[in-house]
């Protein structure tokens, strides 16, 4: 009977066979059991090994999740037995599409596209997991809490961060510049020149488009605005304030 469930916090923890095949068939192909435990042999320089018992049972779990599909081939023409294959799922990814439309900078819309898989057993994505165990210190993006949605940042603070900011290294997508302009309670972001976001406050300094990374506004001690950091989940990049 097919279970076919469709939250995968269910099936965590994983069982280290499930994880095993899970890797086996991470390229997509379709494989027959002796492949599996080959592939699971090559990918741990035979460090690790799965017995055909231990397999098959893992198999027949996985097809009832929706992890895994099969199919069974026609008998071999030299009088070899068919063989089942086994091909990983889309159960587990992601689709995510972002259109932006400013009529005041484009002539069509721009669409950007990400597929993602869920990798068990590994780092969430900072958009998904508010604990990213690399940096646990950091305020991390998981959507605005009650917390958030009562931050209110004074005009005259947004006011200073307005202006032009030069990366130290180039960022995700191509990133070189940051510019920032503000329109009365609102702060806008335009990356390398191109459209415009809306910037959400997390805090009176911290603030995220919601669509790349978060943005950090730092002054010196006269209150200044000299920089701002840029944090994703892989890196903090600096951009200096040219003007």
């Amino acid at each position: 009977m097919r279970r076919l469930s469709r939250d995968p916090a269910a099936l965590i923890p994983l069982k280290q066979s499930t994880y095993q095949v899970l890797l086996a068939l991470a390229d997509g192909e379709s494989l027959h059991g002796y492949a599996i435990m080959q592939a699971v042999s090559e990918m741990t320089s035979g460090r690790e090994t799965i017995l055909p018992g231990t397999l098959y049972a893992a198999l027949a779990r996985m097809v009832d999740d929706g992890l895994v599909e099969e199919r069974e081939t026609s008998a071999d023409p030299s009088g070899g037995p068919a063989r089942r294959y086994y091909r990983r799922t889309s159960f587990g990814r992601v689709e995510r599409q972002v259109t932006l439309l400013d009529p005041g900078a484009f002539n069509a819309p721009i669409t950007i596209r990400a597929d993602m898989t869920l990798a068990p057993d590994t780092d969430l994505l900072e958009y998904v997991c508010n604990e990213n165990p690399r940096d646990r210190d950091r305020a991390h993006l998981v959507g605005r809490t009650a917390d958030e949605r009562a931050v209110v940042v004074p005009p005259e603070l947004l006011a200073r961060y307005v202006g032009v900011y030069e990366l130290e290294r180039p960022a995700g997508f191509g990133i070189r510049t940051i510019e920032i302009t503000s329109e009365g309670n609102q702060l806008w972001v335009a990356l390398n020149g191109r459209g415009r976001l809306p910037m959400t406050p997390l805090s009176e300094r911290m603030f995220s488009p919601r669509l790349i990374g978060t943005y950090e506004f730092v002054m010196d001690a006269q209150g200044t605005v000299t920089h701002l950091l840029t944090h994703s989940a892989e890196e903090v990049v600096r951009a200096n304030k040219r003007r």
